[in-house]
């Protein structure tokens, strides 16, 4: 029988959650072991259900656990390819945002992509929800991709970089300037956001052109955190948004787990983050 690493997805939203899965998976492939997730206690099933057949596929426990861990295991990150994380932020960043360091872009897409198409394959009620959108909403059209997070959103130090570029949080200005380079004549936005009030800005500005595939969007953000969603029906929307963006023909984007996930699921994705120039700032 082979060796199994039991890895246990946490609390977290869905693509940190993931992301730190595929970098556990690059870990158990160094060591030879099959690994084999569970997720109870997440937000994303009720309480007590494991969350992650809702939403994956996965292969009966048949092994031998010689290795049990999370996302606190010091042993991955050496394999952190999806989200690594960068400098710390100045400190009174970390005191007011509760964020101590930046989330960067990937390092190895291509790795990450080999292993999240082995490792996280999609139910078929996940799969349908994608493909009903995309007749819909995408067929035979050029596709921008924006990933816009909600003003209450500070993690990876994306507060910290909206400062440095001084047009407000979020830094719509810069969203739309580089969403606005790629626009042609029969272009769809197809937005992805937590937040309905970030919603409601991009369709003020660009109208009929901005399709969005989640219907759960707080106005300020967060819907992870919000009870009163179905976690089901959340998971499937969340999952959908990251699917449908790595379809885009090019890619606008800030930094987070979401966007570092897509660009892994599409590791040829034309794209653009807005704070990319500003990563080397700190040390």
């Amino acid at each position: 029988m082979a060796d199994l690493f039991l890895y246990k997805l946490g609390k977290s939203g869905m693509f940190c959650n993931l992301n730190h899965y595929v970098h556990a998976c690059a870990f158990a492939e160094h060591k030879r072991w099959k690994i084999w997730p569970k997720w109870n206690g997440g937000l994303y099933a009720e309480k007590g259900v494991d969350a992650w057949p809702q939403f994956f596929e996965r292969a009966p426990q048949d092994g031998n656990i010689v290795k049990r861990a999370d996302r606190s295991f010091m042993g991955l990150r050496r394999f952190a390819i999806v989200a690594p994380r960068g400098p710390k932020l100045p400190q009174a960043y970390r005191d007011k945002y509760k964020c101590p360091d930046v989330l960067m872009p990937p390092t190895d897409r291509e790795k990450a992509n080999q292993l999240i198409k082995k490792h996280i394959v999609l139910r078929s009620v996940v799969r349908d929800h994608i493909a009903a959108f995309i007749r819909r909403h995408l067929e035979g059209r050029h596709i921008v991709g924006l990933h816009l997070r909600g003003p209450l959103r500070f993690h990876g130090g994306s507060i910290y970089f909206s400062d440095q570029l001084g047009v407000g949080h979020p830094s719509y200005p810069a969203y739309f300037n580089r969403v606005e380079k790629h626009l042609q004549s029969d272009s769809v936005i197809l937005l992805a956001t937590d937040s309905g009030e970030v919603a409601n800005r991009v369709r003020d500005r660009y109208g009929s052109r901005v399709v969005v595939s989640s219907n759960i969007t707080p106005a300020k953000g967060e819907p992870h955190l919000a009870k009163r969603f179905n976690p089901i029906d959340l998971g499937i929307d969340i999952l959908s948004d990251a699917w449908l963006l790595s379809l885009a023909d090019v890619f606008v984007h800030g930094n987070s787990n979401v966007t570092n996930f897509v660009l892994c699921l599409s590791p040829e994705l034309p794209h653009e983050d807005i704070y990319g120039h500003l990563y080397g700032t700190l040390q």
